[in-house]
């Protein structure tokens, strides 16, 4: 059982608090991943977990032992790095071969086990070429190699993915998604794409300021999150905040402010009044994709008209991107047509009032 638990872990430098009271499980077999901006203290914890940073206060267990004053090699995990960190005077099969050699095992099973993880990652006919001769995919795969046959408990990746283009990223993606399904071995990876953390995390933690925000599967952070940073974070585009004032008036509950009028369903209007927020200040979040330009429904009780005028459109292929104002907001509807707009035009949005998320401007908590 590679289960691994960390009970309230702190990293201080000096004076700064790079990750306070991080407390999680970690299951068996759990592909786990760390997201955030850069500074928030994902891979900082990531390193913590391996024995690379030493922890300042708190826990951490790797099947059920406690692994403060275990050193790195003893902690039985594979980390594998953002740059590889191939040694370049040797060959793949050198690289691969290293760990096993220092902990002397015989070369009938060094080989086996290289053979093992060259024909899951492809690498059978690179073996024999040093890092210089691969490509950035080609020398990841390698470095993911290095780790697989050491059989750890633990994998250990800290943004593997981010030195490689567009494409090649997509494909290693998909790579390492069907790796763990293979290995049947906990994962633990660190990025700052919400892209690679929705696609490939069972559970995602999203970190901002060395404090966890919220721990959740995929569905869970992008449909119910639990603070405007998690809601503004997860999401390309990004959700749409827009701040106004609540108001009761004969046909129901409103959010207004000089630049729009909105009118709540019911349920939610009556759930934002029940906890006080009636004649108060409130944030609205939007996503994207709840913006339709075309009223495609029977029954439109749900949706609400807005007028305004496109400031650019992006034409994505099979989806567009149309950015306007609202008041000195800016904001982006995505459409799931190319859609011919120009700038300057008036457009007229439908917004789905039953899928926006509602926030209290000042703990920035979700509220409804």
């Amino acid at each position: 059982m590679a289960n691994v638990s960390l009970k309230q872990v702190k990293k201080a430098y000096g004076d700064v608090i790079a990750v306070e009271d991080f407390s999680m499980d970690i299951k068996d077999k759990e592909f786990i991943v760390f997201v955030g901006p850069s500074g928030c203290g994902k891979s900082t914890t990531l390193r913590m977990i391996a024995g690379l940073e030493e922890i300042s206060d708190g826990e951490i267990f790797i099947e059920e032992e406690c692994v403060n004053n275990v050193a790195p090699k003893d902690r039985d995990i594979a980390m594998v790095f953002q740059n590889y960190a191939l040694y370049p005077h040797m060959t793949v099969f050198e690289n691969m071969a290293l760990a096993l050699k220092n902990k002397h095992f015989k070369k009938e099973e060094i080989e086996k086990r290289i053979q093992e993880a060259s024909k899951i990652l492809d690498l059978e006919d690179l073996l024999k070429r040093k890092p210089r001769e691969l490509s950035g995919g080609q020398r990841q795969r390698a470095a993911i190699g290095r780790a697989i046959v050491r059989h750890p408990k633990v994998f250990l990746m800290d943004e593997p993915l981010s030195n490689l283009d567009a494409k090649l990223r997509v494909k290693m993606r998909a790579e390492i998604g069907s790796l763990h399904k293979r290995l049947q071995t906990t994962f633990i990876y660190v990025t700052h794409d919400q892209l690679e953390a929705m696609t490939l995390g069972e559970r995602i933690v999203v970190m901002s300021k060395g404090i966890i925000q919220q721990i959740g599967s995929p569905e869970e952070i992008y449909h119910h999150p639990k603070n405007m940073f998690v809601a503004g974070f997860i999401g390309s585009p990004a959700m749409n905040f827009l701040t106004g004032s609540l108001e009761e008036r004969p046909d129901g509950i409103w959010l207004f402010s000089d630049s729009f009028q909105l009118l709540l369903p019911e349920a939610k209007g009556e759930e934002l009044v029940e906890k006080g927020y009636l004649d108060q200040k409130i944030v609205c979040g939007i996503r994207p994709e709840e913006f339709e330009v075309e009223l495609n429904r029977e029954n439109p009780n749900d949706c609400r008209m807005l007028e305004f005028c496109v400031d650019l459109v992006e034409n994505m292929g099979r989806e567009s991107y149309v950015y306007f104002k609202i008041g000195l907001e800016e904001v982006v509807a995505l459409t799931q047509q190319r859609v011919g707009y120009q700038s300057g035009q008036t457009v007229t949005f439908y917004i789905n009032m039953e899928r926006v998320h509602f926030f209290d401007p000042a703990s920035q908590l979700v509220i409804a």
